[in-house]
């Protein structure tokens, strides 16, 4: 349901329909929120800065990106963010620069570390299932990810292949290695 909401956000916003994209994007946000489920209120907020910074709503963008650096201070996800460089970065500065005493000042410190890393570089963009998967890729076998999923082995699978050609990887210890580069998933240690 995340993978359709947000693709329909996009797909209304590129239509214009920015006023049923926004409603949209509340909605989802408002339900995340109220049901705990972090990452993905986080993929939204991710969405909601970008939305509306292109909309020209700054201080929309803003409140939202205080948001996602506030969960992003309590969960080191970033990878919604940082995927977003070109509209994350700047709005990262102008966060630091505006809200000298802001209490979560390192977290938005390390995001705009993350963002600005390798600018040149394309960072591939990935599903929902496939981010599930490569946040368990290090740690865990086959097995152990389909169940925490709820999915098949041959499901985990499949999706650790896309990963790896989406990485440029050629084992697990590459895709992951690769993932922490781009920003994609925390640092170690």
């Amino acid at each position: 349901m995340e993978a359709l909401s947000l693709a329909r956000v996009r797909m209304l916003s590129a239509e214009g329909a920015l006023g049923d994209a926004r409603r949209l994007l509340h909605g989802l946000l408002e339900t995340t929120s109220a049901r705990g489920l972090r990452r993905t209120l986080m993929r939204g907020l991710s969405l909601a800065v970008v939305f509306e910074d292109r909309a020209g709503r700054r201080d929309a963008a803003h409140d939202h990106l205080a948001g996602f650096v506030r969960q992003f201070a309590e969960t080191d996800y970033a990878w919604s963010l940082v995927r977003e460089r070109e509209v994350a970065a700047p709005a990262l500065q102008a966060f630091l620069d505006t809200n000298p005493q802001a209490r979560d000042r390192e977290a938005a410190q390390t995001l705009l570390a993350a963002a600005s890393r390798r600018g040149t570089e394309v960072i591939p963009r990935l599903t929902s299932r496939e981010e599930e998967v490569l946040e368990r890729l290090e740690h865990r076998r086959d097995k152990e990810i389909a169940a925490e999923l709820g999915i098949s082995a041959d499901g985990v699978r499949y999706h650790i292949r896309k990963l790896f050609v989406k990485l440029d990887a050629r084992d697990r210890g590459a895709a992951v290695r690769r993932a922490r580069e781009l920003g994609m998933l925390p640092p170690t240690g």
